[in-house]
């Protein structure tokens, strides 16, 4: 048998902060939770944490667990409580509870921003909060540093809390929304912690009255480019560019028309569509599916699509760059296959994945956007699976391709969260069952990647996982 052998030499800075690993673990609902430590989602039914909507969990770049919180209560990776970790300012109530950022050069250090609910029309009394975990504390089991624990940025806010990277790959926007006015605030979080002045944008609808009308998730575009925010009260979502140089959102746009109230929000990993999930009984459930690139903002809501109806919640994408809907009360969520794809190209599936028991409620945890930027120019074809094989996967960097077909002179091209192309070389032979390809990419970190094989008249896609 002859081998081809391509050893790669790689200089990979990494300077991005965030892999999609860190989302590799979900805890929600009622004890309800998924891992997707080894791609696919596999039910978790050991958590310790039951919220009514939202939550924040955070893995390690290998997607080992490290903490969970439902924004009041932080538990660790053996799902104990930590022993400073009760009493954080969010609400089970709120649409987004709390969410988990980094800081910046360290390994250790974690920020906890929560927001509470919106009680009686009158803003969340708590606003927005940050506490510190330090995962050195406890021999590394994390605990909330006291004396770093509920400070308090603004208040009062609607239930609105999204991240996403900063443009120079290392910092991070939180971004809210004060009640009683349109100001939309960004934070940026940086190697120096959390920067308390923030960027305010007066931009869009002012968000009062009444309490619904603060419900809903805001989250921002992988890329960074564009804000979205549901407002379930005034039955409308807006869209707003945003500047991840310098936070400042700008060009409020309103899509109208919007079955049921508007609760869950979700990019295609491509950025170029936008899903909403509506929730209650107040004109229906759906899920709906926009088409940012339709033109302008009639245009983008008379490409409004219905992807599926009795659907009720959050929406999130995960590492496997698919869209999970939440089912309220139900022990599934249901998922969107192909998000990158217009219409019933995108392959919708009703309650597929089981919670093992557990019970979704309205929730699903939130994570920093930029994580989800999906495999861009790579997406996975599941119409070409079984073509290419990788022997061993997950492996440390150093593996085999073998191809059920023949290929002759095939470009190997592999890809990294962000897009980025990692490698890329033309085999200067033929590649098939019994002519492998040996790979060495063992200066590559951890992480999960896509693989390209491409030829003349043919494609194919693989997940690769280094260790």
């Amino acid at each position: 048998m002859k081998n081809k052998i391509l050893s790669i030499l790689l200089v990979f800075v990494a300077s991005i902060a965030y892999t999609q690993m860190e989302s590799a673990n979900w805890f929600f609902g009622e004890n309800a939770g998924l891992t997707f430590k080894n791609y696919l989602p596999e039910a978790i039914t050991d958590g310790s944490l039951s919220t009514m909507e939202a939550c924040s969990s955070i893995s390690d770049q290998q997607g080992h667990l490290m903490f969970y919180t439902d924004g009041i209560s932080v538990w660790d990776n053996t799902h104990n409580l930590m022993p400073h970790g009760d009493m954080l300012l969010g609400n089970p109530s709120s649409s987004q509870s709390g969410i988990v950022v980094a800081r910046p050069a360290s390994d250790n250090l974690y920020y906890i921003f929560t927001i509470d609910d919106v009680a009686h029309g009158t803003g969340g009394s708590y606003g927005i909060n940050y506490s510190l975990v330090d995962m050195r504390l406890l021999n590394w089991k994390g605990d909330v540093v006291d004396t770093v624990k509920n400070v308090n940025l603004t208040k009062p806010m609607c239930e609105k809390l999204a991240a996403v990277g900063h443009a120079n790959g290392l910092d991070t926007w939180v971004i809210t929304q004060k009640w009683g006015t349109n100001n939309i605030y960004s934070y940026l979080v940086t190697n120096e912690g959390v920067n308390e002045t923030p960027v305010i944008s007066e931009q869009g609808q002012v968000i009062s009255g009444f309490i619904d009308n603060a419900k809903g998730y805001m989250k921002v575009s992988p890329n960074g480019e564009v804000l979205a925010k549901a407002n379930a009260g005034m039955n409308n979502v807006e869209i707003f560019d945003f500047n991840n140089t310098t936070g400042i959102v700008s060009n409020a746009r309103v899509i109208t028309d919007i079955p049921g109230e508007p609760y869950g929000i979700e990019f295609s990993p491509d950025n170029k569509l936008l899903y909403v999930s509506s929730w209650k009984d107040h004109g229906g459930k759906y899920l709906l599916q926009y088409d940012l690139e339709a033109g302008s903002i009639d245009d983008i809501i008379a490409s409004q699509y219905i992807v599926a109806t009795g659907t009720e919640g959050a929406l999130q994408i995960a590492p496997d760059n698919r869209i999970y809907v939440a089912m309220a009360n139900m022990g599934s969520l249901s998922r969107v296959n192909q998000p990158n794809k217009i219409g019933a190209d995108c392959d919708f599936e009703y309650a597929t994945v089981s919670l093992g028991g557990r019970t979704c409620r309205w929730g699903l945890p939130d994570f920093i956007s930029s994580i989800f930027l999906g495999v861009g120019k790579a997406e996975i074809n599941s119409d070409k699976t079984n073509i290419i094989s990788i022997n061993p996967n997950p492996n440390k960097g150093i593996f085999q391709i073998t191809a059920s077909l023949v290929l002759d002179y095939p470009f190997v091209t592999v890809y990294d969260n962000y897009s980025s192309e990692v490698f890329h070389r033309k085999i200067n032979a033929r590649l098939d069952t019994f002519e492998p390809i040996n790979i060495d990419l063992d200066f590559l970190r951890a992480g999960h990647y896509v693989l390209l094989i491409k030829t003349k008249n043919n494609s194919f896609t693989e997940k690769l996982i280094l260790e």
